[in-house]
């Protein structure tokens, strides 16, 4: 080695033991979890989240029923699997969170702080699913139920009640259906009703106006910003206290909390499963929901949908998993781990199907028209259909409040995932002086995230909600995804990743691993992002367009998800010493931070050669 090459590793070593010294001075405080079935149920919390029950269903209906599980399960198998597999080896492997974890390979620290940025404003907006649950779950407990009446304050002449008719006109429920990516609104800000419903599709039945004009009182476009609804904000507020005070120690709080979120919505789901499938009319929407159609595996899109439903079930690219498994322990068999956790997610999504259909199914019947009127997604479903589908039943508040309450056990997950995700990273960066200030760092990231969700609770929240959930992490996550697999792959190499797993769990992790994280998940991931750059299309409500510069803000939410990637590329080789092949051969090389945060016994040279850079 020439005597320059030398001094520049010296110089640099001497700054990483530095680190790796203050590494190991806080790694004690920055917790575990108290047991491996905590670990289990946080994952199993972040895996099932709302998507599974309010937009599984519909997909799979539309896209064949049982068929569609056929593509479902091979992309699974070969994409999901995988990086969720990698992704947990990288958290428990290095003991870091989603930044420091990349010493790995410098060249893409900024993939993490790229996560850490769609993670923070997917908590802005995710919590307002947490809301508007909230309040359904406390009007449930009213003597009757609202979503049933008419000839209330927001009810329009339109309004059909189910206590007055038990047949609906069939464009009175189809415009349910629309509700997947249509969002209504009505005038309490001076805006004329006629304005409304020239912009948008006139709604009918008692629920969908509750949802429209009780609920959300939203403006007939996003330049409307109108009120600031305050019931809206009371339930905010009560959200964010709960999630507060469930991180407020980090995964020691956690990690009790699990036992309950984790667990109770599969309890409640058995439950109303059990009463849905008593219902007359059940067995025809579940026939509905899981009826095969091989003719549309013959269909690209079918198969497009299903590695993008993959993406959204499991989760990889958002860099929880990292964080979760950072807290573990170093031995844990994350192999089986990767595997049990994904088949529980998806299974849970087949599940809430049955669940969802069952009832859909009493309730086509009840109103005497086909099960495909009253099939829609997202909103639509939990807040318009299945409600006024519980209505029906005897003791309706009861069976209303138990499936809100299933809604905001499921939601509370999969917020606390991301929140913490975030708060590792900043108590991460800063250790030595927010380590030991865990519950205030917690308390006032909370209320600053409080502050920054209150324009969703105006009458144009509903708009600002659709944007960031249309282009947060919309491309940057299968960015995230395909630069995962170069890295482990191809540079620093999957039989050296496989060395690492094999200290952790005691064997090298099936061939078969190699050659999907070099060559088909990149694959199948790079072809989503094509085929989804190809086929998008900007939101739309109902008749209502977006103005141009709404749909430049969301771009520039994807851009700033995106953003740290090329910008720490810079700042890696910028910072590196010598031509510019020994710059970028020194970003891609092994940092000390890279290392077992436990050393076994038999442990390859790589980690004990301080000359890495």
């Amino acid at each position: 080695m020439e005597k320059g090459d030398l001094k520049m590793n010296l110089e640099l070593n001497a700054e990483q033991r530095n680190t790796l010294l203050d590494r190991k001075s806080t790694k004690t405080e920055r917790g575990h979890w108290g047991s491996h079935l905590e670990f289990i149920f946080s994952l199993i919390g972040c895996c099932v989240g709302l998507g599974n029950l309010w937009r599984f269903p519909y997909i799979c209906n539309r896209n064949g029923g049982g068929a569609f599980l056929i593509p479902y399960f091979t992309f699974l198998f070969l994409c999901g699997i995988p990086l969720y597999f990698l992704e947990l080896c990288m958290g428990q492997f290095s003991g870091q969170g989603v930044i420091e974890c990349w010493g790995i390979c410098p060249l893409m620290k900024g993939i993490g702080y790229g996560m850490t940025l769609a993670c923070t404003l997917s908590c802005t907006s995710y919590i307002m699913i947490l809301t508007w649950t909230l309040y359904y779950t406390y009007k449930s407990c009213s003597s009757v139920l609202p979503w049933t009446l008419c000839g209330e304050w927001w009810n329009t002449e339109y309004c059909t009640s189910l206590s007055s008719t038990n047949k609906y006109n069939t464009s009175v429920m189809s415009n349910i259906t629309m509700m997947n990516n249509t969002y209504y609104s009505n005038n309490n800000a001076g805006i004329s009703r006629h304005q409304i419903w020239s912009n948008l599709s006139m709604a009918h039945t008692a629920g969908e106006e509750f949802w429209q004009y009780n609920t959300l009182r939203i403006s007939p476009g996003i330049e409307y910003i109108g009120n600031t609804e305050w019931h809206l904000v009371a339930c905010l507020a009560v959200a964010w206290i709960a999630v507060c005070v469930c991180l407020i120690k980090g995964v020691r709080s956690v990690g009790k909390v699990v036992y309950v979120t984790a667990t109770l919505p599969y309890v409640l789901l058995v439950v109303i499963l059990i009463r849905g499938v008593t219902l007359p009319g059940a067995v025809d929407g579940i026939i509905f929901y899981l009826k095969p159609d091989f003719y549309k595996l013959k269909e690209p899109s079918v198969w497009i949908e299903a590695a993008l439903q993959i993406s959204y079930s499991v989760g990889p690219g958002w860099g929880v998993v990292i964080t979760l498994s950072s807290y573990n322990k170093f031995q844990s068999n994350t192999y089986r781990d990767s595997i049990m956790v994904c088949l529980i997610g998806s299974g849970t999504s087949i599940f809430g199907g049955l669940v969802i259909f069952s009832v859909l199914g009493f309730l086509a019947k009840n109103v005497g028209i086909s099960v495909s009127e009253v099939v829609s997604s997202g909103p639509g479903l939990v807040y318009i259909a299945y409600p006024q589908a519980l209505a029906m039943l005897p003791l309706p508040q009861l069976w209303c409040f138990l499936f809100f309450l299933m809604l905001l056990s499921v939601g509370l997950d999969s917020q606390f995932c991301f929140l913490e995700l975030v708060l590792s990273v900043i108590i991460d960066y800063f250790p030595a002086q927010l380590s030991t200030r865990r519950p205030l760092c917690t308390v006032i990231f909370c209320f600053v995230m409080f502050l920054a969700a209150i324009p969703f609770c105006t009458q144009a929240g509903m708009y600002i909600f659709q944007i960031f959930d249309w282009y947060v992490g919309a491309f940057s996550l299968f960015c995230f995804g395909i630069a995962e697999c170069v890295v482990f792959g191809w540079i620093y190499g999957s039989d050296k990743f496989g060395e690492d797993i094999e200290m952790m769990i005691g064997r090298k992790p099936p061939v078969i691993f190699n050659i999907l994280w070099k060559f088909i998940t990149p694959g199948i991931l790079i072809a989503i992002l094509i085929s989804s750059c190809v086929a998008f299309k900007t939101p739309t409500y109902g008749k209502y367009q977006y103005p141009t510069y709404a749909s430049a803000i969301g771009w520039c939410f994807t851009i700033v998800c995106f953003l740290p990637v090329p910008i720490f590329m810079i700042k890696a080789m910028y910072k590196g010493k010598g031509s510019l092949k020994e710059r970028l051969m020194q970003s891609t090389k092994p940092t000390l931070k890279w290392r077992p945060q436990q050393l076994p016994e038999k442990c390859p040279s790589r980690y004990h050669d301080e000359t890495r850079v």
